[in-house]
């Protein structure tokens, strides 16, 4: 029995890692939807963990600039350009709500004014939790919630915007560690 189960579980990691990022839309009675990402990251939990949660290992594969305070009340500020520094107006700010060590984070992030009002109204009660979870001494499942999204024409467009950007983000997470760290000069130029 146990044989069978360690089968389908090293099949589940194929199907997962070889589709690379999974999304899904939960609908939730309240009227509220949840943004689901689901990916196999090839590395240990410790080296997933401090790429998430480190201005060094964030900078290898998210970002080409960053500020972390890492701790509950703390902050995590980016910028997705070379040009400019932490602080002026394209930097986004994520709260970090909370935190349990190697098994999640709970980020709040403020919207800017690129979204519509409505959406930013909401922002306050949007958040997204994401979990860590070993799999094995060479692969981690993250799974990230982002939670607070609405029905309509502009949440359609808003949870699409995210559910593109976030693929694309935890894609470049997995080539992190396939591939290596990001060459933010190389990709910009493109």
């Amino acid at each position: 029995m146990r044989i069978i189960h360690t089968l389908i579980f090293a099949c589940a990691i194929v199907l997962l890692s070889a589709q690379s990022v999974q999304s899904r839309i939960i609908d939730h009675e309240s009227g509220e939807r949840i943004l689901v990402h689901e990916v196999i990251i090839p590395a240990s939990l410790e080296d997933v963990w401090e790429a998430y949660t480190t201005k060094e290992g964030l900078e290898t594969w998210a970002v080409p600039q960053c500020e972390i305070d890492f701790r509950s009340g703390g902050m995590m500020k980016v910028r997705y350009e070379l040009e400019g520094q932490i602080g002026d107006e394209n930097t986004v700010v994520n709260f970090i709500v909370n935190f349990v060590t190697w098994k999640m984070i709970t980020l709040q992030s403020p919207l800017s004014k690129r979204f519509p009002e409505e959406v930013r109204k909401a922002s306050p009660n949007m958040y997204t939790i994401v979990e860590f979870q070993t799999i094995d001494e060479s692969h981690t499942m993250l799974t990230a919630y982002e939670t607070g999204f609405k029905t309509g024409d502009v949440w359609d467009k808003t949870i699409q915007f995210f559910r593109e950007g976030n693929e694309e983000a935890y894609r470049m997470l997995i080539d992190r560690f396939v591939k290596g760290p990001v060459d933010w000069e190389q990709l910009l130029k493109q």
